[in-house]
C-alpha cells in the first residue's frame, strides 16, 4: 500500500512544481488529512492487473523555513491552463525543518459505510496516520482473498481525533464527497503517446465546480550511462467538462520518455474543506480521486 500510495502522491506532487509558487517565509503549523480513491495497473509477472484503493492519510507538522533555499529556477511555460517545466537537473530545495505535531493517539474517521480508527504511527521523528480503507488486486489465483469492498461512497464523512494530542487540540472536519465519484474513463487510450498529436483525456463525475489535474512526467536518459539527460512535465488545471485534449504544443515541450527512463500520465479532482484545530494554523480535509499510468512520450 505505501508504494502504491506513495507513487500517486509523487506524481500529484512532482507536476505541481511547473505551477509558479512564492517562496515560503518564516515558520508555519498545518495539517492535512486525505481521503483517497487511486485507479492503477500493477504488472505482476507477465500480468498487468487492476488496482482501484481507497486510502486514509493524515498528519500534522511544523515547517521552519528560515534557512529556506528554493530549487535551481526551471524553465516553466504557460499555455492556456497548462503550465510546463523542463529542466536538466533533479536538485531540490534545501534548509526546511520539518517537526511532526502530535494530534493525539487514534484519528476516527465515519462514513456511509461505517466507522475506521487509524492509530498514530511514530518513526523517528514522525507522526502519521492512514492506512486502507478498502480496495486492492483481484489476484487470479486459485483460493486468493478477493480484496476488501470499497469503503468511499458519495456521502458525508467526519474526522476527529477525540481528547486529542500533545500539540493538537480537539477537532472535528467534515466533508462531502460527490455524487457520482470522479472516474478517469479513457486512461488505457494512450498508452504511447505522440506528443505531435496530443492526447484526448475524457472522465465523469466528480464536483461539477472542482478543477480536473491531468498531470504527465516525461524523463530522459543517457543509453550508456544511465543518467537523467532531461526531464518534463505539465500540469493542466481544467474545468469539469468531461473531456480536454492536451495539445501538441503542450506535449512537444516534453523530452521523449527513453527506454530507460519513465513516463507518466495521471488524471484527477476531488473536493476539500478548511477546518479549525488548535496549534495547527490552517487545516484541510480532502478528498481526491484519479487514475494514473505509466506511458511513453514519443
Amino acid at each position: 500500500m505505501r508504494k502504491i500510495l506513495g507513487f500517486f502522491l509523487a506524481l500529484s506532487l512532482t507536476a505541481g512544481t511547473a505551477l509558479p509558487q512564492d517562496t515560503p517565509t518564516g515558520i508555519t503549523k498545518g495539517g492535512t488529512i486525505t481521503l483517497l480513491r487511486t485507479e492503477s495497473k500493477i504488472p505482476i509477472g507477465p500480468a498487468v492487473l487492476d488496482n482501484t484503493m481507497d486510502l486514509f492519510t493524515g498528519g500534522f507538522q511544523i515547517s521552519d523555513y528560515t534557512n529556506y533555499t528554493p530549487a535551481p529556477s526551471a524553465q516553466v511555460t504557460t499555455i492556456g491552463p497548462c503550465a510546463v517545466v523542463v529542466t536538466d537537473q533533479q536538485a531540490g530545495s534545501t534548509g526546511v525543518v520539518v517537526t511532526a505535531l502530535d494530534a493525539g493517539p487514534v484519528l476516527n474517521l465515519n462514513g456511509p459505510n461505517g466507522n475506521k480508527q487509524f492509530a498514530a504511527r511514530t518513526a523517528a521523528s514522525s507522526i502519521a496516520y492512514g492506512g486502507t480503507l478498502g480496495g486492492g488486486i483481484a489476484l487470479p489465483l486459485p483460493g486468493a482473498r478477493p480484496p476488501a469492498p470499497l469503503y468511499l461512497d458519495p456521502g458525508t464523512y467526519t474526522v476527529d481525533n477525540g481528547t486529542g494530542g500533545a500539540d493538537i487540540g480537539p477537532f472535528t472536519a467534515t466533508l462531502t464527497l460527490p455524487n457520482p465519484t470522479f472516474a478517469w474513463t479513457n486512461p488505457d487510450a494512450n498508452p504511447s503517446i505522440a506528443r505531435s498529436t496530443g492526447v484526448d483525456i475524457q472522465w465523469t463525475g466528480g464536483d461539477p465546480g472542482a478543477k480536473v489535474i491531468i498531470q504527465g512526467v516525461s524523463s530522459a536518459t543517457d543509453s550508456s550511462t544511465g543518467k537523467s539527460t532531461g526531464i518534463g512535465s505539465f500540469t493542466c488545471s481544467v474545468d469539469n467538462t468531461g473531456d480536454f485534449f492536451v495539445t501538441p504544443d503542450v506535449l512537444s515541450i516534453l523530452p521523449a520518455t527513453t527506454s530507460r527512463a519513465i513516463g507518466t500520465l495521471s488524471v484527477s479532482s476531488g473536493v476539500q474543506a478548511s477546518f479549525d484545530a488548535r496549534g495547527s494554523d490552517a487545516s484541510t480535509f480532502v478528498f481526491q480521486s484519479g487514475g494514473s499510468r505509466t506511458v511513453v512520450y514519443q
